[in-house]
């Protein structure tokens, strides 16, 4: 018994979809003996299939496969498809458009878990020492984490002393805000004393044979990663 392969009827189309989203799979129905299967994807292929098994011997191809039917199907397909294409787009735009104001909210209800002047100033010091700190002024620093997390090296050894760090500069000529967090830390110099000159890094983690950058879940299943800008509204970080 071969693999059975299912599909769903496509709305306002006259075609069927199954598959999974690398192994994508069309088919319409050309009469009750015969049926067109297309393969979008990582691969793609198309075939007719017909009950009566003789058909494939005939020598008219017009009588051998139903052409007038195949343009039908092929446009129907590619109609879709861009139907699909210029929807996910919109719903894009959509979910962009909505993100800053996510990521306003949800930076404006953050509250420091540590209370470290020493660390704000370094910080502070740090974005002044950074190329893109010209006309950018911090307005907000918050501690993501209560206290450091120790860093070490596979022997165990420690790296540095880190904490998690979220803050909103603000473009003094464009007055636009923006938001981005990173670790902000220490090198280790060994026996348990660190350098007193601030460093930052990207937070990763290691999968298969790449390394990726930790992201922050919003609502809405919005990420924002370590070390990426994101837009938000100066408004809720003017000062009182």
């Amino acid at each position: 018994m071969g693999t059975l392969y299912s599909a769903s009827k496509v709305s306002d189309f006259d075609l069927m979809q199954g598959g999974s989203d690398v192994y994508i799979f069309y088919a319409a129905k050309v009469d009750a003996d015969s049926f067109f299967v297309m393969q979008k994807g990582a691969f793609n292929g198309l075939a007719y299939f017909h009950a009566d098994k003789q058909r494939g011997m005939l020598n008219d191809q017009n009588v051998r496969c139903a052409l007038d039917r195949l343009v039908q199907f092929k446009t129907s397909v590619d109609s879709y498809r861009k139907h699909r294409d210029d929807r996910a787009k919109q719903e894009k735009v959509e979910f962009d458009g909505q993100t800053r104001g996510v990521i306003t909210t949800y930076v404006k209800s953050l509250k420091s878990k540590r209370a470290d002047p020493a660390l704000e100033r370094d910080v502070s010091k740090w974005w002044k020492n950074t190329d893109g700190s010209a006309n950018h002024a911090i307005l907000r620093i918050y501690f993501l984490q209560p206290s450091y997390e120790i860093v070490r090296n596979d022997l165990g050894l420690a790296l540095r002393k880190t904490v998690d760090s979220l803050f909103v500069v603000k473009n003094t000529i464009e007055q636009r805000c923006w938001t981005q967090w990173r670790s902000f830390g220490y090198e280790s110099l060994g026996g348990g004393a660190f350098d007193t000159e601030i460093q930052a890094w990207l937070k990763q983690y290691q999968a298969g044979f790449g390394y990726y950058t930790y992201a922050l879940t919003l609502p809405g299943d919005r990420k924002v990663h370590a070390g990426s800008w994101y837009e938000v509204d100066c408004n809720a970080f003017a000062q009182p």
